[in-house]
């Protein structure tokens, strides 16, 4: 995250741990956080203006399938992590989005250390996709 294209993503990252480091953690804004950084990284990665299952299933997969190969046994992991990661993203919309009740919901301390971490990993493997198609 250290490149100059990366600095929205960057910030958005860092908000995500620092909400979450807080005396008294910030678990929802934690979880917004960590998928704004991941959504910044898909718009500059394929064309579209939200994070979402169908971009996900659609557009980043493919392109992680052709970066990897005709490997079958990688081909298939990889379509499957993309298929969670999905997933992973339908999950995070539940605390993104203005809840029915009175009062907002926030997610577990438990939910949000998985999703941060998890998070991370998606964006480490994006961005590692990303810089090597800049390269290409």
């Amino acid at each position: 995250l250290g490149n100059a294209k990366y600095a929205a993503v960057r910030t958005a990252f860092e908000h995500a741990f620092e909400e979450l480091d807080a005396t008294q953690p910030h678990t929802k804004d934690a979880v917004r956080s960590i998928f704004e950084s991941l959504e910044i990284l898909v718009k500059q990665m394929v064309d579209t203006q939200n994070l979402n299952e169908w971009i996900v299933k659609n557009s980043l997969k493919d392109k992680a399938l052709n970066a990897y190969g005709n490997d079958p046994a990688a081909k298939d992991s990889i379509g499957k992590m993309f298929d969670g990661f999905a997933q992973w993203v339908n999950s995070i919309h539940n605390y993104r989005h203005g809840q029915e009740g009175p009062e907002p919901v926030a997610p577990s301390i438990e939910f949000a250390v998985y999703a941060l971490s998890s998070g991370a990993a998606f964006l480490r493997w994006l961005v590692d996709m990303d810089s090597k198609n800049d390269k290409a």
